[in-house]
């Protein structure tokens, strides 16, 4: 906390501080983990309390944590989104600098995929927020107005079969109206299939609400109510297994940022009219459609992430995929049918990461003009892909902004040669190449 202070009066400051007077046991160093609290700037503090809504030892992915403190308004305003969630990246940095964040997963171009908080951390985070954060289940809890996270924790829906479930649900939510202000509300380690009265009471309940995390909770039917949240920006629906549908209501959101649908695999398709989601700039996709939204790309204009994993039924991104103007980083993840990348591909001119991984059908030698344009990309990853048998030419123009390249044939070597720092993994029967970004290590060894 002190480490870059050399005034001698900030350190006789701590040392002074009323905190060291709390009654403590031997043990407990409750006073130390508040003091580096304390010594946050107030926007750090702000994000820092906020992660008193995962559970203790989550392993948060940093991207969601940036789109999540986003919802909840924490960052500054900035005329573009992408400086925005530059500004979150910055204050990630910062709180893993001063040790808040651990076991941090670097991955191969430097940037941390994912972090953990401490136990101890996590306990911190608690306290400070605790006036505004409470941790509850089907027993009472004293709510005030104040409160503004709200964490189902542990309710096993499963054990809820009699008749009469509905009723108590709506008697309980009775109780939650005095935090109708709430901003966040999260379900976790909950189980069972959550019935629709349930989800009503959410929705009419908490009508402010930014974020809704719903993930592992399974439900058949997401009630229309879900599009009176207008003020909405973060849902994560992941792993629920039982939903095949979402209301068109779902489209009324129009603040909506960040949408998680991972994991959903009995889902059918995304409602009709799912351009009208105008601020979506995230959106995590596992669905049973064979051809991608066709033409309802057309709203998505300031989309800036897409990952599809696991539709095993799609055989075509259409055309549609040029409107997404300003995306950043395309990831598809087993999508076993999926036959080619459309000639749209070439308008995607911001695309700055591209990742196919996984996908026995596709053939990137076909059309030709895919990746033609690609001009920004800075990091290609191709695995897992038979059919794959060398570097398609279509993709020279976006070779030349690549600073690294890992490949596992060398038959095109040529077409790469440019790139300060090649590696060579060896040779390989199916032709799979990987491509990554990183810094440029044979400059700084030289200097």
């Amino acid at each position: 906390m002190l480490c870059n202070t050399r005034n001698v009066e900030e350190w006789r400051s701590i040392e002074k501080h009323k905190l060291w007077n709390i009654k403590q046991d031997r043990d407990d160093i409750l006073p130390a983990l508040k003091l580096s609290y304390d010594a946050l700037p107030p926007h750090l503090q702000a994000c820092f309390a906020s992660i008193s809504t995962f559970p203790k030892d989550f392993e948060l992915f940093t991207d969601c944590l940036v789109m999540f403190w986003m919802a909840l308004g924490l960052l500054p305003r900035t005329s573009q989104s992408k400086e925005t969630i530059t500004i979150g990246t910055k204050y990630l940095h910062e709180l893993l600098g001063r040790s808040l964040f651990q076991d941090q997963f670097v991955v191969y171009d430097g940037t941390i995929q994912t972090c953990k908080v401490h136990d101890l951390i996590h306990d911190l985070a608690v306290l400070v927020a605790q006036k505004e954060h409470v941790i509850f289940n089907n027993e009472k809890v004293d709510f005030s107005e104040r409160i503004r996270q709200m964490v189902w924790d542990h309710q096993d829906f499963s054990m809820k079969i009699n008749s009469c479930f509905e009723e108590t649900e709506i008697n309980f939510h009775k109780q939650l109206k005095r935090a109708c202000k709430a901003r966040t509300f999260a379900g976790r380690y909950n189980c069972g299939i959550v019935s629709k009265a349930f989800l009503k009471g959410i929705f009419s309940t908490f009508p402010l609400l930014r974020v809704l995390i719903l993930s592992e909770l399974e439900f058949y039917d997401l009630p229309d109510q879900i599009g009176d949240l207008r003020h909405l920006r973060y849902l994560d629906l992941r792993w629920n297994r039982k939903i095949k549908s979402l209301p068109n209501s779902l489209c009324r959101l129009v603040n909506l940022q960040t949408l998680h649908l991972s994991g959903c695999d009995q889902l059918v398709e995304l409602p009709r009219d799912v351009h009208r989601l105008i601020n979506l700039k995230r959106l995590v996709l596992t669905s049973k459609q064979k051809y991608l939204l066709e033409d309802r790309f057309c709203g998505w204009s300031s989309l800036l992430y897409l990952q599809l994993i696991d539709c095993l039924e799609l055989t075509s991104l259409t055309e549609g995929f040029g409107n997404l103007v300003s995306l950043r980083e395309l990831l598809i993840f087993h999508c076993p049918k999926l036959t080619h990348l459309p000639t749209a591909m070439k308008d995607l001119s911001t695309l700055e990461r591209l990742v196919i991984s996984n996908c026995d059908e596709v053939d990137l030698m076909e059309p030709r003009e895919a990746m033609s344009s690609l001009g920004k990309l800075h990091s290609l990853e191709l695995v897992g892909l038979p059919k794959m048998m060398g570097f398609p030419e279509s993709f020279i123009s976006a070779a030349f902004s690549l600073q690294r390249c890992a490949a596992s044939f060398g038959e095109d070597y040529h077409l790469i040669s440019h790139v300060p720092v090649i590696t060579m993994t060896g040779e390989s029967s199916k032709g799979h190449l990987r491509l990554w970004q990183a810094r440029r290590l044979i400059s700084s060894a030289i200097e």
